[in-house]
């Protein structure tokens, strides 16, 4: 059961829920699972502090194996103390006897409720010809809780004084209220005439309402006689802001390769390398919008777009993930047996500042299973790297009319540096594996079935910068006569997966009709693929 300690900080008059999950065992029903409050230790009576209020969620049952929740939800008038105790118990009912599953205990923290209104961008920087004009478009948002009553906007400069004439909000000043959540999108106009004088200005949007409350957002403008612009670029990796062989901390990637091409003017290009800062600046830019690509050794590649303004310079930072892992294909053929099997070998590096989570094994070849046939199995979760692995989810393989999949163990919500988790298995044959084999079968052909657990999380850079990952595992048939088991890479970084099978399975099979056959991975096993990998030669 999780959580079993809680620390919570929260506004007054907020409700903040709690979700409290709780799993049956295997063989065990529970009945009546439920929340109660209890006293805190050493006391005999319970103590629930003035001003707090509870909501100890809904009564659920559980059957063997499933899991369920239970949502506690805590908030604060403006009555309670600014901090307490709160202690609870899950209570279910096992074989018409009520048992104590567990004890949870929740801090608490209440702070003044307030609006909070932030800007997307955080500011705004733009750059304007002389005698031109350029929109600049923004979002507010109130993050707080609670309502900024009444809200208005201002333009000012930094002394206070209205903003000059060439310089104005889109649309009315007045917001109205804004609620918790609420947002507006706006704009803003810059429109220099010929008589102002270039050079770099400062405002100010003020965000005010009812209660004293103020916010604003930086407005930076560049008014300018020519239509040049400045980019920098700054790289980093999994080793910036940790510290280098000589003890000192690694600023960003040196040696990274960038190149810019302007999307209008197509021969308009530009090339240059990061320094030891990992910085690089470009100057003299037409004004206009660019793609660029972001390359280094031993790195994943990295491509975006900017708009180079004029009389500014655009920031953009880039992280290339390091490539620490390498996943390897070996195809062994089995001689009489007219059948291939695929092994996945994977080479990655340890002791580094993320997380590099690995299930072992990679692939599981599983045998030609009877109905009522069981095969068993242990999955290995490890993390090699030198950072924890947050928000870690698994997604398991539903099998289908064919098999039916059991996994004995949970995996973490975190894993730390270091950790290993085992995961029990057992797999069912419902049916036979070869559809032949089968009284009422008809036909002959071949096929096979796979089948795809597959763990996702993430881990925190020391820059801050969050990097998602992932790893899986494949079971499948082992290949008979000219199929070939299909597969994909056991592991990903940045969000993406690479090739390879879906969650669930299914039976595929091969021949007769079939008029493409993919042979995977490269090179074919059995030779009937094209140098394209996609039809029979």
């Amino acid at each position: 059961m999780t959580p079993t300690q809680v620390n919570i900080r929260v506004p007054r008059n907020y409700n903040q829920v709690v979700p409290v999950t709780v799993k049956a065992g295997y063989g065990s029903d529970l009945a009546n699972v439920r929340l109660v409050s209890v006293a805190a230790p050493g006391d005999e009576q319970v103590q629930i502090p003035g001003g707090i209020h509870l909501d100890l969620g809904a009564v659920i049952n559980l059957a063997p194996q499933v899991k369920g929740v239970i949502n506690l939800t805590v908030s604060g008038d403006n009555l309670a103390p600014e901090n307490g105790f709160l202690y609870f118990q899950v209570l279910a009912d096992v074989n018409g006897s009520e048992q104590v599953l567990e004890n949870i205990a929740v801090e608490y923290t209440l702070s003044e409720s307030r609006p909070v209104i932030t800007a997307k961008p955080s500011f705004i920087d733009t750059g304007v010809l002389l005698g031109d004009s350029a929109t600049e478009t923004f979002t507010l948002s109130n993050t707080g809780f609670d309502v900024l009553r009444n809200a208005s906007l201002e333009l000012v400069d930094d002394e206070g004084n209205p903003a000059p004439g060439w310089l104005s909000l889109n649309g009315t000043t007045s917001l109205g209220d804004l609620g918790i959540g609420d947002s507006r999108d706006l704009s803003l106009s810059v429109a220099p005439g010929t008589g102002v004088a270039q050079g770099n200005y400062s405002f100010k949007l003020q965000i005010s309402g009812d209660g004293g409350h103020r916010f604003s957002v930086p407005v930076y403008i560049a008014v300018v006689t020519s239509e040049m612009g400045d980019a920098f670029f700054h790289i980093s990796d999994i080793y910036t802001a940790t510290l280098g062989e000589n003890n000192q901390l690694i600023p960003g990637l040196q040696g990274a390769k960038i190149e810019l091409q302007n999307e209008q003017v197509l021969s308009e290009t530009r090339t240059i390398n990061s320094d030891a800062n990992g910085e690089a600046l470009l100057e003299d830019l037409p004004a206009g919008r660019y793609s660029y690509r972001v390359t280094a050794f031993d790195h994943e590649s990295v491509s975006g777009r900017l708009w180079v303004k004029p009389g500014i310079t655009v920031a953009e930072d880039v992280f290339l993930m390091n490539q620490i892992i390498n996943v390897e294909w070996q195809v062994n053929e089995i001689n009489l047996q007219d059948r291939y099997e695929i092994k996945l070998e994977a080479t990655f590096e340890t002791q580094v500042p993320v997380a590099v989570v690995m299930l072992d094994p990679l692939s599981i070849t599983l045998p030609d299973m009877q109905k009522g046939d069981v095969f068993t199995g242990e999955l290995s979760l490890t993390n090699y790297g030198l950072i924890r692995a947050d928000n870690v989810s698994n997604k398991l393989p539903t099998g289908n009319d064919v098999v039916a999949f059991e996994f004995l163990a949970e995996v973490p919500d975190t894993l730390e540096a270091g950790d290993v988790v085992y995961i029990p298995y057992r797999i069912t044959a419902l049916r036979d594996f070869n559809p032949s084999e089968e009284g009422d079968a008809t036909g002959a052909g071949c096929g096979s079935y796979s089948f795809q657990y597959q763990v996702s999380y993430q881990s925190q850079c020391a820059n801050g910068q969050v990097v998602p990952g992932g790893t899986s595992t494949r079971w499948a048939t082992a290949s008979y006569g000219s199929c070939s088991t299909g597969g994909g890479s056991s592991y990903y970084y940045g969000g993406g997966v690479g090739s390879g099978g879906g969650y669930g399975g299914g039976y595929s099979p091969i021949g007769g009709g079939v008029e493409t056959l993919r042979c995977e991975p490269p090179p074919c096993a059995d030779g009937s693929c094209n140098k394209d990998n996609s039809s029979p030669e």
